[in-house]
């Protein structure tokens, strides 16, 4: 039985490390409103851990209208669970899993603490920084990254770019990421000297032109083999955090990115991250990882090329989510964008979910979204997160 939960502090919980951290208040109220966002990932005839009635009335009618077997359950009432268990989180560390031991899951049914701790070494950002010369395969591709444990050579390096990008190596989803320009001034010069200290290092990379976000969405099986899962297009605010995902067919994103790029190039691509992720991590990990890239345009030939590995994220991810839903959830014949946003004040996020929800209804016909505004989490006076699909 799979039990599936959503737990967004995963990437800060495996930066501090240890098994009892406590996320921002902000963060735990991200992981309440988006509790049933797995639904639309989850595998039929599983659990989905929620925390208030009123997600339990939107499940069932969500399982109503999709014709899904999809049960809710309440923090209170894992310990009653009786049979055998597979956990699904959105990523696991070692906060989840003592959590877990505690509202009365076997460690059985847990993944051990060696395990833990590989996947912490996987999601540092060193991974991508070694994956990425592998994956210049030839005039079409682009991208440097440098992993830095001392500020005096980092220092050198932002003198030596117009545009620098720096990056904590434990962070994720746009957080932890500083944009510099020729000068490591001295709020850059503190931050960078503290993460060093933590984390033992800093990343930095040039700044390139961006053209399109992409990513490649891969699955490592229990054989251990990393298989190609489909593509996502999505796009980021001007400092880089993710905002939302295209709802496009794996064939529509090809033919989108093939605009830039030959199409041999991006296959041949695919084929050496299945055999490089593989290799690194087929024996350490299993589950969903994304490989996030971009466009790049450039001044002299090829005008385009792919930056193959911005960064790899072990973990379940939006990229993914968008990928199932229009997989499963969207007309074929129907395109749209999927949307998350946070809302700094309460009572705003129910507000535009009213009128999104007046002026586009949801057309449905056999358990496909045909057009129209579908919200993909419940909205209520309290919520601050948001996260829905409209289709065209």
């Amino acid at each position: 039985m799979n039990l599936y939960l959503f737990n967004p502090e995963h990437d800060l919980a495996l930066a501090h490390g240890e098994p009892h951290y406590l996320p921002p208040k902000i963060v735990r109220q991200f992981a309440q409103d988006y509790a049933l966002l797995p639904f639309w990932y989850a595998q039929d005839h599983s659990y989905i851990l929620l925390f208030s009635e009123e997600q339990q009335q939107f499940l069932d009618n969500y399982n109503r209208i999709f014709n899904r077997p999809i049960q809710g359950i309440k923090h209170s009432q894992i310990k009653e669970l009786t049979e055998p268990i597979k956990v699904t989180p959105w990523g696991w560390n070692t906060t989840l899993r003592e959590q877990l031991i505690k509202k009365g899951i076997d460690k059985q049914y847990l993944p051990s603490l060696e395990y833990v701790q590989k996947l912490t070494q996987l999601s540092h950002r060193s991974f991508s920084v070694n994956l990425l010369p592998q994956l210049q395969l030839s005039p079409y591709f682009c991208g440097e990254s440098k992993l830095f444990q001392s500020v005096d050579e980092l220092e050198e390096f932002v003198l030596s770019h117009s545009y620098s990008v720096l990056k904590e190596p434990l962070s994720g989803s746009g957080r932890g990421i500083m944009w510099c320009e020729q000068n490591l001034a001295t709020p850059l010069h503190t931050w960078a000297r503290r993460i060093i200290d933590r984390q033992n290092g800093v990343i930095a990379e040039p700044k390139y032109k961006k053209v399109i976000d992409f990513a490649m969405e891969f699955e490592v099986n229990s054989s251990h083999q990393c298989k190609f899962v489909g593509y996502s297009m999505f796009y980021t605010s001007s400092l880089g955090s993710y905002q939302g995902n295209y709802l496009l067919s794996d064939k529509e994103i090809e033919k989108r990115i093939t605009q830039y790029v030959p199409l041999k190039e991006l296959r041949q691509l695919k084929e050496k991250l299945q055999i490089h992720l593989t290799d690194l991590a087929g024996s350490v990990y299993q589950g969903f990882l994304g490989v996030d890239m971009m466009i790049c345009s450039f001044s002299d030939t090829p005008l385009h090329r792919i930056h193959p590995c911005v960064e790899v994220n072990f973990r379940m991810n939006m990229g993914l989510v968008a990928h199932s839903i229009q997989r499963n959830f969207i007309d074929y014949n129907s395109h749209g964008e999927f949307t998350t946003y946070y809302y700094r004040k309460e009572g705003e996020a129910l507000a535009e979910h009213k009128v999104m929800e007046k002026n586009h209804p949801p057309i449905i016909k056999n358990n496909k979204l045909v057009s129209g505004y579908l919200p993909l989490v419940p909205v209520t006076s309290t919520s601050r997160y948001r996260a829905w699909v409209i289709v065209e």
